[in-house]
């Protein structure tokens, strides 16, 4: 038994792709939450194979140059081969992947799915210009543990009613819950924790009235708002940019803040800022180095937001990917605050060449890749880039990361929407945006497809156009007969002209291409590598059966046929062979239909008719003179009916004959016998044809 059972692994692993990742690559989920996919499908199971979801889990895929939420259905862990193939993009995001894993790539006859181990240097893979999440602006208490003191108009009292309707009364669930009654008493002051208010009530009912917070020192700290505001996500991205979080001796939860910056602006803005969201907080300034000043306050309920957040240290310890949820406005504004804490604008010009750079700085890939992810999230692409730390950088590490805006387009949209206070850099942003004003509409430089040029082509021929009549200039000319990608400025140029000469239904899939939320971007290096993980990991994604890991490039999967095989194994080839009563003797390839496209002859060999396509669909035969009349949308008459065949029902849709020709579908109103003895209307015309 257990030979058979060997055999049929390896025969279907023969003819079965595995198209899985490596544990370490991040699911990006509808809501926001971004997670590595060897701890999500663990959840789920230990073992190998594969694994049916129950719960709803939805993430990011293309559909059609769409980004779409849809449901992952099942999960699979197989055991890693022992090589993978390593894919960078020019982005600077990385992908380890099976070697049959399938990647969607642009080619000249349109998006084709390539094997990663087909891939090469140059190929042009599809990337969402937007990420798009459901967003979730939480309440502040949302953001602090369990055990903080809180208390609010009502809180006690809520509390107090929801113990006496769960356990009778305040004293019982006391002893149930093995907690200090004291808080609960009718004239008490003391601080609810927030795991007993939890425990009484609805949170999420209750939660918006807390407006008073303890502290572990016992400081009192008033909430003037309830939610995350700009200026407090301004305040966390100057502290992720230059500034830390810190722990206490003995303390429980971290509980103090330090910002560090040379410009006076900057330390300014900190403290205005501060005092407006906790005014009652103090601040202490000192100068920590020679040109460095530091900013050290007491304020454990910012500490505990910004760890909450994922914001910790700038070296290796901080993940804030708990901020891609967020809604865009609180995003631009902890980018401006991490872009003036640590980023910086460059410009130059001479003569007439112009260099302008717009960065952000990190020591920690993770929070590069975060920040490409957040700018993402904004419209704005970005690429991520490895610099060796110069010897003035004072740091352990060897490298520094730098993220920076990608286009003339994302540089002005980053200005517009972001912007910055550093006085310096907000100069240096203005003369930029003079430079590059000419570069306005939505991301002019991003590339299309490749068969847009194939298109293009193909217009021109069916309506002998030349190249002159368009007046687009050599440039034109040149790229269309080159391999190089058309720039979506140079697409809507010849859409505009080609409007002039052309029908509008024709330029529609230029339109679509040209409107689509996906660009094309470049691989920059393709490598097999040793694995070093035991197994790898796929989902199985309803409709679309493809996802974009990290936020980056599309790949696919596919329906899983291995709970059959036991293997955990993905479909090689799906070939359909029939649909309805036709087989696979009836179809024609594209080819066969250019060639008799004009020739009468060769097209009556293939064309159907279409009355062959509804042998499966009841029908009712009327009179000639009624036909003008149906056409136009009036009902069937009985009157008018000349032949029923027998056995429709109520509701059942229905095809309308006059003699052998099909006039329209309709919705029977009656059913077969009831026709022939009824007055008046007894079909419901639905669509002629």
């Amino acid at each position: 038994e257990k030979n058979v059972r060997f055999k049929t692994k390896v025969q279907a692993g023969t003819y079965i792709r595995k198209l899985c990742v490596n544990g370490n690559t991040e699911l990006i989920f509808s809501d926001g939450k971004i997670q590595k996919i060897k701890d999500f499908i663990e959840n789920f199971t230990q073992s190998e194979g594969s694994f049916r979801v129950k719960d709803d889990f939805y993430t990011i895929s293309y559909n059609d140059g769409n980004l779409v939420d849809d449901k992952i259905i099942k999960v699979q862990k197989i055991h890693s081969p022992n090589r993978l193939i390593r894919i960078e993009t020019d982005s600077g995001l990385k992908l380890k992947v099976t070697k049959d894993q399938a990647v969607l790539v642009s080619s000249d006859s349109g998006l084709d799915w390539i094997e990663a181990k087909n891939l090469k240097t140059g190929h042009l893979v599809v990337s969402p210009r937007e990420l798009t999440v459901k967003e979730r602006n939480p309440y502040i208490v949302d953001l602090l543990d369990e055990d903080f003191l809180v208390n609010g108009v009502g809180i006690r009292e809520k509390c107090i009613l929801g113990f006496k309707q769960k356990y009778g009364s305040v004293r019982e669930a006391a002893r149930k819950l093995k907690i200090n009654r004291k808080p609960f008493l009718q004239k008490s002051k003391t601080g609810i924790r927030i795991k007993y208010i939890k425990a009484s009530c609805d949170w999420d009912n209750v939660k918006a009235g807390i407006s008073i917070i303890k502290t572990e020192k016992g400081n009192i700290v008033p909430l003037k708002n309830k939610k995350l505001t700009e200026d407090l996500m301004y305040l966390l991205g100057l502290i992720a940019s230059d500034g830390c979080v810190v722990f206490e001796k003995e303390c429980v939860r971290p509980n103090r803040i330090k910002f560090h910056n040379s410009r006076k602006e900057l330390i300014e803005k900190f403290i205005e800022l501060h005092e407006k969201t906790f005014p009652f907080i103090p601040i202490h300034i000192k100068r920590f180095r020679e040109n460095l000043l530091e900013i050290d306050t007491h304020n454990t309920v910012l500490a505990s937001i910004a760890y909450s957040l994922g914001i910790k240290s700038p070296g290796g310890e901080s993940d804030i990917k708990h901020i891609l949820k967020l809604p865009k406005k609180l995003i631009k504004a902890f980018l401006r605050g991490y872009f003036d804490g640590d980023g910086s604008a460059y410009f130059y010009r001479k003569n007439k060449i112009t260099h302008t750079n717009i960065d952000f700085f990190t020591i920690n890939r993770l929070t590069a890749i975060r920040l490409y992810q957040l700018l993402k999230r904004l419209g704005i692409r970005s690429k991520i880039y490895k610099k060796k730390i110069r010897r003035s950088f004072k740091t352990k590490n060897k490298f520094l990361f730098v993220v920076r805006l990608a286009s003339p387009y994302d540089k002005i949209k980053f200005i517009d929407e972001v912007g910055c206070v550093h006085p310096k850099k907000m100069e240096v942003m203005t003369k930029i945006k003079s430079s590059l004003k000419k570069h306005t509409k939505k991301s002019d430089l991003d590339y299309v497809p490749l068969h847009a040029k194939k298109i293009i082509k193909t217009i021109l021929r069916n309506y002998k156009l030349k190249i002159h009549h368009l007046s687009l200039g050599g440039n034109f000319w040149r790229v269309l007969r080159s391999d190089l990608p058309l720039t979506k400025y140079l697409l809507r140029r010849t859409i505009d002209k080609l409007s002039n000469f052309v029908k509008k239904k024709d330029l529609r899939e230029l339109n679509s291409l040209l409107n689509s939320n996906f660009y094309l971007e470049r691989i920059r290096s393709v490598r097999e590598v040793k694995s070093k993980e035991e197994f790898v990991y796929d989902i199985t994604v309803q409709n679309t059966h493809n996802f974009i890991p990290n936020g980056g490039i599309v790949i696919s999967n596919c329906h899983d046929i291995g709970e059959k095989l036991g293997t955990g194994a993905h479909m090689k080839e799906l070939k359909r062979i029939r649909v309805g009563h036709f087989t696979i003797k009836d179809s024609h390839t594209l080819e066969e239909i250019k060639e008799a496209s004009g020739n009468e002859e060769l097209l009556n060999k293939i064309l159907i008719p279409i009355e062959e396509a509804i042998k499966h669909v009841k029908k009712v035969y009327v009179k000639r003179e009624s036909v003008n009349f149906i056409r136009n949308g009036a009902p069937v008459l009985s009157s008018s009916l000349t032949r029923i065949q027998p056995g429709i029902k109520p509701n059942e849709t229905v095809a309308i004959f006059s003699g052998k020709e099909l006039i329209a579908f309709g919705i029977a109103k009656v059913s077969s016998e009831e026709m022939l003895k009824r007055k008046g209307s007894v079909i419901r015309t639905d669509r002629v044809m």
